[in-house]
């Protein structure tokens, strides 16, 4: 097979440039990192996580280190949250995990809005808006970046 040295050099391009471009992803995925929050109730939670105080502006879900693929039963569509919610319950004792990127936007300050469990299933987001069926709990980054990481129900 006789390759001309123009073929040659355009695969060589294409490599390195392939390279590079996977070489740069890859660099941002292992700068990617964990922050880790212990359940310190005795409740399975639900837990959104805002920058902000407000139920209504929470943009994440802090998710399980575990894998959990249960299929939850309830009375009907419309008295529980999505199916996909249910996935990210947190049990008592075990630990939930979310991006550090998603912490803190903007602020040392993070809010975290604690459903339980029972509540998720008996009822609509929208009753647990109005009926303030939540708990919060907030923790805040100190000057070397470090902040409390055990969930609990604030007093």
């Amino acid at each position: 097979m006789n390759i001309t040295k123009n073929k040659r050099n355009l695969l060589v391009c294409i490599s390195a440039i392939a390279s590079l471009f996977s070489s740069c992803s890859q660099a941002d995925m292992d700068r990617l990192t964990f922050a880790e929050f212990k359940n310190c109730t005795n409740d399975t939670l639900f837990v959104g996580v805002s920058s902000y105080n407000n139920i209504d502006s929470v943009g994440w879900m802090l998710e399980p280190l575990y894998s959990f693929e249960d299929s939850i039963q309830c009375n009907d569509k419309d008295s529980c949250l999505l199916n996909e919610f249910y996935a990210d319950r947190i049990y008592p004792d075990s630990v939930g995990k979310i991006y550090d990127y998603m912490l803190f936007d903007n602020s040392d300050t993070c809010y975290f809005f604690l459903i339980k469990y029972e509540d998720a299933k008996n009822h609509s987001l929208d009753e647990i808006r109005a009926k303030k069926l939540y708990k919060k709990w907030v923790t805040v980054r100190n000057k070397e970046g470090e902040f409390d990481r055990n969930i609990k129900y604030s007093e």
